[in-house]
């Protein structure tokens, strides 16, 4: 696969063909691209790309190493880049909240962040959504939040003259892709049980005028305000916020810490040469002890060498 290196999107400068690419997408962000002294030598401050493929960064360290004729470069890939903006609240206000179309709220936080002429967005068709962003998380993590919302991922794709990136439907695989000895594929699952399944959120006030809501697991895993379990299933915890701004603030505060806390099952595998993107769901099952559950792909390891193309999924 050729690799295409530049000084930037309106420069590219050479085709690199003869290299090894270790590429984190989603994990660290980052990439490792070894190649030989003896030929093209790439710049700090080159960017690269791989076309038709979400393989990209920008180079930002390289190390020599005349021993093994070898120069070895690293930096981040393009949601490493991503992930180093903050979405910060509008001055004067609490949090950046917004409502339209995914894809204009992208654009619109690649604007802010003064990035918006390197990547690009790929219009989503009739997809809004009303969001409300934590305060100062990265712009990754706030894209990815906002896909969510919406039953959409992130996905980013090179281009002759920008990064695109593109918000198509999480796709559920668990019904057709299930991992379990029957293949071969060995994984770790665990099933956590004794988690807290009741929570009473303290919120502003003092004493006995003190906000207090208590929240609760269900049998199928959801969070209400009514008990289910009781007596010596009933496990609680105590989530002190005396900085709530409002019933809204502290309930939504409680149901993320109990979500957080409660029984879940996870876990983790890796398996190779499928055609699965960030945020696909997949399903295992443990044979032995009958255990089951679905999980997303959450990073894909891709290995280069010798024009062979590895890619590793991680799922849980």
């Amino acid at each position: 696969m050729d690799l295409i290196y530049m000084s930037d999107f309106d420069e590219e400068i050479g085709v690199l063909k003869d290299y090894e690419l270790d590429f984190d997408t989603a994990d660290k962000k980052d990439f490792v691209l070894k190649c030989s002294l003896s030929g093209t030598i790439l710049n700090i401050g080159y960017m690269w790309y791989i076309p038709d493929t979400e393989y990209g960064g920008k180079i930002e360290g390289r190390k020599i190493d005349t021993k093994n004729n070898r120069i070895t470069y690293f930096g981040r890939n393009w949601r490493g880049i991503l992930a180093s903006k903050i979405i910060e609240p509008p001055n004067g206000d609490d949090y950046l909240e917004v409502t339209g179309a995914v894809s204009t709220i992208a654009t619109n936080l690649l604007t802010i962040a003064g990035i918006n002429t390197f990547f690009t967005v790929t219009a989503t068709a009739a997809t809004a959504t009303a969001y409300k962003f934590p305060r100062y998380i990265t712009l990754y993590e706030g894209l990815t939040r906002l896909a969510d919302e919406a039953g959409l991922v992130v996905s980013i794709a090179n281009s002759d003259s920008s990064i695109v990136i593109s918000f198509p439907a999480q796709t559920d695989y668990s019904n057709t892709i299930e991992y379990s000895q029957d293949y071969n594929t060995d994984f770790i699952l665990e099933d956590k049980q004794g988690g807290v399944n009741h929570l009473v959120c303290l919120g502003s006030g003092q004493l006995s005028a003190r906000d207090v809501l208590h929240l609760y697991v269900q049998e199928d895993g959801t969070i209400d305000i009514t008990a289910h379990y009781t007596g010596i299933d009933d496990i609680s915890d105590v989530l002190d916020y005396p900085n709530a701004e409002s019933s809204a603030d502290l309930e939504a505060a409680g149901r993320k810490k109990l979500a957080e806390a409660k029984n879940k099952k996870t876990f983790s595998l890796s398996v190779e040469d499928l055609d699965l993107k960030i945020g696909d769901i997949v399903g295992a099952r443990d044979r032995i002890t009958g255990t089951e559950m679905t999980a997303e792909v959450t990073n894909i390891i891709v290995k280069i060498k010798e024009g062979i193309v590895k890619q590793k999924y991680t799922v849980g």
